[in-house]
């Protein structure tokens, strides 16, 4: 598509954006809105970059170090060491723990992609257990101790306390979930499959969690788009069980 075209696509956008965020700040007060519709424009980036981009060229997972400056803006914030206004800073403290959880998503979702690129070995059971819990720990290091400062605060609004405290919470739960690899992948695993497939192709579907050695295998006839490359960049993306039919048969 022509670049002009894009140019003008981007102009009607951020018209609608403009003509929005007037009306919604009308009658109401403008920082709360404003810091929510940035919040839930951010998300909505963030929902698209891993669904469709590259989030590697977004943020590294040194992004876990700007979710812990989120925390600690947090923390300040209950502390009264940086001053917000009472009435606003329930407001504030809910956003800095969205920023704080889009922060640690985008890197837990980068260390487990790394992860698959570059396993850590199953021969030390420990490390290995730790580097792919990497990013549940860095979970629980980026909101556990706002919950407990929040729980144990007791100048804070008791309105302000409950919301947050449950936000802090929601928060909590839900990097966990997102950041804990379900499936992770050892160096031995990866040595493996390498070595059964060789410089050959391998084959994936959008939805399925195999990768198959066989262009024709029946089970990649059921879907309407299939993937061909690598081993390495099957395993990138997170396809490393090998099809019980047309790999495990080649084995």
């Amino acid at each position: 598509m022509d670049w002009t075209v894009w140019i003008l696509l981007s102009a009607v956008f951020l018209a609608f954006y403009d003509i929005a965020k007037k009306a919604s700040v009308r009658n109401n007060a403008v920082l709360p809105t404003l810091l929510i519709s940035t919040c839930c424009g951010g998300s909505a980036f963030v929902a698209a970059a891993l669904l469709f981009g590259d989030v590697g060229t977004l943020l590294h997972p040194e992004g876990w170090v700007l979710a812990l400056a989120a925390e600690v803006g947090a923390i300040l914030m209950l502390n009264g060491t940086w001053y917000i206004p009472e009435e606003q800073k329930m407001y504030w403290l809910i956003g800095a723990l969205v920023i704080d959880l889009i922060l640690v998503i985008i890197g837990s979702q980068l260390w487990k992609k790394a992860n698959r690129l570059d396993p850590a070995s199953k021969q030390s059971s420990v490390k290995f257990f730790l580097w792919n819990n990497m990013g549940f720990i860095a979970a629980v290091v980026c909101f556990l101790p706002v919950v407990i400062l929040l729980l144990a605060n007791k100048d804070l609004d008791a309105k302000t306390k409950k919301i947050v405290t449950v936000v802090a919470v929601i928060a909590l739960i839900l990097a966990s979930v997102f950041s804990i690899d379900f499936n992770p992948v050892s160096a031995e695993e990866l040595a493996e499959a390498q070595q059964t497939v060789g410089n050959g192709s391998v084959y994936w579907t959008q939805f399925g969690k195999s990768y198959h050695l066989d262009p024709n295998c029946h089970t990649l006839m059921r879907s309407s788009k299939v993937y061909q490359g690598t081993i390495e960049e099957a395993f990138e993306a997170n396809r490393t069980d090998p099809c019980d039919f047309c790999a495990l048969a080649q084995e």
